[in-house]
């Protein structure tokens, strides 16, 4: 059962356990580099604003180092699903759209993803990424078919034979049907196993260092 999240998230959270291992997940990385998993407690705070309470999930792995003023949680079985559709893909790319929620507190924002909705029969590369109106209508049937209470929280690309660099394509893609500051782009090249995440700052899509992988009883 997904437990209730609100406003504001405490990076002080008690750490049961802590385990250094090598990692094969990357994170603008090569493989060999090192994953820290974090088993944390269920701790509860009161916001500093119009919410009320909120808690971490029980179970996270963090992989990369998470700095900055974005937090980005990505429900394991999202994270697996994606993963399984980066490594079959023809030599053109395919996108999917992440689903969740967004939250705020203290100047930081917690983006909370819980779905994806791979689009069909929608191969992308580098240079060309058509989101159409039928794109987004079939998007919005599976939304309201298997996610009517999530929202729409960003993008996944991913590219085989990418470089990891964003383009104007990209970056207009982007703007155009994810914009602002609580959308992410999740870009991943399966050869390499390369991933990293993109938040829309100052004018550019700018690298976040790491995410959190959670682990949920639905």
């Amino acid at each position: 059962m997904r437990a209730a999240v609100v406003e504001k998230f405490c990076d002080t959270a008690c750490i049961k356990r802590q385990i250094l291992r090598p990692c094969c997940d990357k994170v603008g990385r090569k493989r060999g580099d090192w994953m820290i998993e974090i088993i944390y407690k269920e701790e509860k705070q009161e916001a500093k604003g119009n919410e009320s309470f909120f808690h971490l999930p029980n179970n996270i792995r963090q992989i990369g180092d998470s700095h900055g003023n974005h937090k980005i949680y990505m429900e394991d079985y999202v994270y697996t699903h994606l993963k399984k559709v980066s490594s079959g893909l023809p030599p053109k790319g395919e996108a999917s759209v992440l689903l969740g929620y967004y939250k705020w507190a203290d100047g930081i924002s917690y983006i909370f993803i819980q779905g994806a909705v791979t689009i069909q029969d929608f191969e992308v590369d580098a240079q060309h990424i058509p989101f159409s109106d039928a794109v987004w209508g079939a998007v919005h049937g599976q939304m309201e078919k298997y996610f009517p209470s999530l929202d729409i929280v960003g993008w996944c690309l991913s590219l085989p034979g990418f470089d990891m660099q964003i383009n104007d394509v990209i970056l207009r893609a982007h703007l155009n049907h994810f914009a602002g500051s609580d959308k992410v782009l999740f870009l991943m090249e399966p050869n390499e196993k390369e991933e990293s995440f993109f938040v829309y700052d100052s004018g550019k899509l700018k690298k976040e260092t790491g995410f959190y992988v959670y682990y949920e009883k639905n």
